[in-house]
């Protein structure tokens, strides 16, 4: 909110706020460092319209003052990992992988992106509304163009450093993509903006009714312990036809 209310019109302090603003979301999860995408997009942007040294000179002052924000809000903390852990950079979720013995926890060449949206462990699909949203991302950056591209490449990384990590399927539908939950939203959005000029509204709340029912039926039955995260998905029906029973 703060990056796209401040679009075109930052001042160098507030270059600053925005840097420490992404410091504190790193210290909360690490991987959401990637919605420093939207500010260097903007930065290249900005110094691809034209090579002259006043916008050379500015382009780089602001980038700089906004990398001082994040280092000053993360400082304390490396800081505290150099004394406990010998590094200034301490990746939290080293030993977290879906095998134990797996010495490689992160795979940035062989990301799991058909298995991030539809396998049965802990896929996409157990939140079937987000399937929905990713489309919608897509479908609002062919809309609104830059800022919409922006929003999309920020998600597409995500999606990209979720898969290539082993540990994605520990938890439940794919809550390491929590911090995209506002793109998911604005995504959510526009497929209803573009469903409502096809169909009628109640059609539209009929859909969404059903996704938001096999969620919560999904996340009952996880409770429940009648499935796992893991169970396959043509398993599921039969289950539930079991205890209806």
């Amino acid at each position: 909110y703060f990056w796209h209310n401040t679009l075109g019109k930052r001042t160098g302090l507030q270059w600053l706020l925005l840097g420490l603003l992404l410091g504190f979301i790193y210290l909360v999860r690490q991987q959401d460092i990637l919605l420093g995408i939207l500010p260097m997009l903007e930065l290249l942007k900005r110094s691809l319209r034209g090579v002259n040294l006043y916008r050379i000179r500015k382009t780089a002052a602001e980038g700089l003052t906004f990398a001082t924000g994040i280092i000053t809000a993360i400082l304390p903390q490396m800081l505290v990992w150099k004394k406990m852990y010998g590094s200034f950079l301490v990746y939290t979720y080293k030993n977290a992988s879906a095998n134990p013995a797996t010495l490689e926890p992160v795979r940035w060449t062989f990301p799991q992106l058909l298995p991030l949206f539809f396998s049965a462990e802990s896929g996409m699909w157990r939140v079937p509304l987000l399937l929905l949203a990713v489309i919608g991302t897509f479908l609002f950056a062919f809309r609104t163009r830059w800022i919409g591209w922006c929003f999309l490449a920020a998600v597409v990384a995500q999606i990209i450093v979720t898969a290539s990590w082993q540990g994605w399927v520990n938890g439940y539908g794919i809550r390491f993509l929590l911090g995209m939950s506002v793109f998911f939203a604005l995504g959510t959005a526009e497929v209803i903006d573009m469903l409502r000029k096809k169909t009628s509204m109640k059609l539209i709340y009929a859909l969404f009714a059903a996704l938001i029912a096999a969620n919560f039926v999904n996340m009952l039955l996880v409770l429940m312990k009648q499935i796992t995260t893991k169970t396959p998905i043509g398993e599921i029906p039969a289950i539930l036809i079991g205890i209806l029973r």
